[in-house]
């Protein structure tokens, strides 16, 4: 007993699944995706040659049924006929072949084949992957950019990407995996991120460095006009609190009454860094905020006879560079610098004026109060002794005395020439730290 049908499902090892559909049957989709001729030629020669016997036998049988040519398929020469014949039919446009099973096909078959018919699913094409995109951007307690750091992003398949945050803060990428993604900051301490905590102090014992015997981190012994913010942006710490309140630098807290006035020849460690890492979501901005010191210089000039100086905030530079933020406050010359400024320029009074940033010796040294008295104009210019050494300086000893007097006179004290504490107390409210 035989079938016949309009169509037939074949399975070619080298081509996958294939139909077989009489050309009076097919629709015009079925036709506008028929194989070509000279493509039918090379499944069939493929069918020929088929290594699974089996196989090729049930696909051959289908073509027989297909054309009403059942005693055809009983052997390879029989076949070879059969698949002759097909090809004159494609030739002539009465049978079509197609890429594919389609769910419509009705399936023949031998009855007297004494197995399971090897049917499988068309294969689904593999998803197209979705890609997103990320952008980061990094700014400071007021909103400014935070430029330049750098960063390494791990993707949720594993890659991982480095860089550097642009001049606007910000850096972004696109087709990239879905899901979140591990960012570390290498240049960015976790302490970065919080609100700094504020910078206790004991007392100044005026004398001896503080050495630190940490081992961990880097001992760093303060030069001349070196600050403690200064030693913190070297580092690439965003806040000198972190350096401070460090366990390792407890004496120098202890014994000394300003984090902003240390000794030449003390000892500060520099923790190793704790790198920030953060989630961050795809197709989204996530910002990150962190918490930058600010430093500003005051500088208030007045002439001898105790009247206020002209400051012309317009010239004010620094290091060189042009203030674009200087103003005045009242009396006193205001301006934001850098954390590792050395100098400020300024002109006063029409004369061109320098200051050196951080050089002011501490008040409780000779040398820091003969500098006091210099910039106060009690002493001449340039009284300072070689590395604020007052005592091996006659010259200066008898200057720091006469200063002192003078001093004292014009702030209603005894004049001794002796600073006691009521002078020290009032020198420092005169000159500043």
């Amino acid at each position: 007993m035989s079938l016949t049908a309009s169509r037939a499902r074949l399975l070619v090892a080298a081509r996958g699944p294939i139909t077989a559909v009489r050309a009076s049957t097919a629709s015009a989709a079925e036709r506008a995706n028929a194989l070509s001729p000279k493509e039918v030629r090379g499944v069939l020669r493929d069918l020929a040659h088929d290594a699974s016997t089996g196989q090729r036998r049930q696909s051959i049988a289908t073509l027989a049924e297909l054309v009403a040519q059942p005693s055809l398929s009983a052997n390879r020469e029989s076949s070879g006929e059969l698949l002759a014949r097909i090809e004159s039919a494609v030739d002539a446009g009465r049978l079509l072949f197609l890429a594919g099973w389609k769910a419509e096909e009705r399936v023949t078959t031998r009855i007297d084949e004494k197995r399971e018919p090897n049917w499988f699913p068309a294969p689904k094409p593999a998803p197209a992957p979705k890609t997103t995109w990320i952008d980061v951007v990094l700014v400071d307690q007021d909103g400014d950019p935070v430029p330049r750091r750098g960063f390494s992003l791990k993707f949720s398949d594993g890659e991982t990407r480095e860089g550097f945050f642009d001049a606007d803060g910000r850096f972004g990428f696109k087709g990239i995996p879905n899901g979140n993604c591990t960012l570390t900051l290498p240049d960015l301490d976790e302490s970065d991120f919080a609100k700094p905590k504020a910078m206790d102090a004991g007392e100044s014992d005026g004398e001896g460095v503080v050495v630190c015997k940490e081992t961990k981190g880097v001992v760093v012994e303060v030069a001349t006009g070196e600050t403690l913010a200064g030693i913190a942006e070297r580092f690439g710490y965003l806040h000198s609190s972190t350096l401070w309140n460090h366990v390792a630098n407890k004496s120098l807290r202890e014994r000394r009454e300003s984090p902003y006035v240390l000794l030449e020849g003390d000892q500060i460690l520099v923790p190793e860094k704790r790198p920030k890492k953060a989630s961050v979501p795809t197709s989204t901005e996530t910002e990150l905020k962190v918490w930058v010191e600010r430093t500003v210089v005051r500088v208030r000039a007045r002439r001898m006879k105790d009247e206020a100086a002209t400051v012309d905030p317009a010239s004010a530079k620094i290091d060189g560079n042009a203030s674009k933020k200087a103003k005045l406050s009242g009396e006193v010359f205001e301006a934001p610098v850098p954390r590792d400024a050395t100098t400020v320029s300024l002109v006063i009074d029409g004369a061109p004026v320098t200051l050196a940033v951080g050089a002011l010796p501490p008040i409780h040294e000779e040398g820091g109060v003969l500098a006091r008295l210099e910039n106060l104009g009690f002493v001449p210019q340039g009284a300072r002794a070689a590395d604020d050494d007052v005592d091996a300086d006659d010259e200066a000893v008898e200057l720091l005395e006469l200063g002192s007097e003078l001093f004292q006179e014009s702030a209603s004290l005894e004049a001794t020439g002796d600073l006691d504490d009521d002078s020290i107390a009032a020198l420092f409210e005169r000159a500043g730290a």
